[in-house]
């Protein structure tokens, strides 16, 4: 037979990896194989499948497919809890892309549960200073944002930046994320100049990581051309969402709420 754990195994690592360079098809039918070998593999519950499920929760919420992401987590998180109990950083896991998907659909009060209940059991597990923790504080700092909350994000996403600063150094994708962030929330602070440095700081370093195709990069594009938009800049807004719908196109389909949008 050629199912095997360690050819399962291999199709998740390229699942993920796929989905790390935005190539999402490329990614789902791997991490559908890796599922359905492990199906056959393992049954119904174990904790490869556990993770497979995850993984594709992941890619579906990646994608704005909320109703599948949603199932597939839940059902992941189930699994988990079942075979690893409450204190596992699986389960943490977990509870984050649930809570992420909860933030997408405006749910924030369950989001805001669900991440508090994630910090939780890493603290217990990894202690306070750890770049899970930064990583947990910096999605409650995008829940408080959403909430219109403005100085408590600004707050948490500046202690998250000095956080992600010491442990991974000047130059890292979650800082771009970060960067991102702090120029959301100057811009909803009324703070312009501020937060249009920290786009194209955000954006200069996300290209030379990433890449220009990537979605975090044109993400942060999107959220740039919004912001000159906003300030009445209208040549700049145009030719950056000249930008943003050529890149979506490509690589989300015109499926994405993204190209929906534009």
């Amino acid at each position: 037979s050629e199912d095997h754990p360690h050819i399962a195994i291999t199709l998740n690592n390229l699942g993920q990896a796929y989905a790390f360079q935005g190539r999402f098809l490329e990614s789902e039918q791997q991490h559908n194989q890796a599922l359905a070998m492990r199906r056959r593999l393992f049954g119904v519950e174990h904790p490869d499948i556990a993770q497979s499920l995850a993984n594709l929760g992941d890619l579906y919420r990646e994608q704005g497919k909320y109703f599948q992401a949603k199932e597939y987590s839940l059902a992941a998180l189930a699994m988990r809890r079942k075979f690893l109990g409450e204190n596992h950083l699986d389960v943490a896991q977990s509870l984050n892309s649930l809570a992420a998907i909860y933030t997408s659909k405006g749910e924030y009060l369950k989001a805001e549960d669900t991440y508090l209940s994630t910090l939780d059991i890493l603290k217990s597990l990894l202690g306070e200073s750890h770049p899970d923790i930064a990583n947990n504080w910096n999605n409650i700092a995008e829940l408080y944002r959403k909430q219109g909350r403005y100085n408590d994000a600004e707050q948490k996403l500046l202690e998250v930046y000095e956080m992600r600063n010491i442990f991974l150094g000047n130059e890292h994708p979650d800082i771009v994320y970060t960067l991102n962030s702090i120029a959301e929330t100057y811009r909803l602070q009324g703070r312009y100049h501020e937060a249009e440095l920290k786009y194209l700081e955000a954006l200069d370093m996300g290209k030379r990581l990433l890449g220009d195709n990537h979605p975090d990069v044109i993400n942060i594009l999107n959220s740039l051309a919004v912001f000159y938009e906003f300030q009445g800049n209208y040549v700049k807004a145009e030719s950056t969402l000249q930008q943003v719908l050529k890149f979506t196109k490509k690589i989300f389909g015109n499926e994405h709420p993204l190209s929906r949008v534009l």
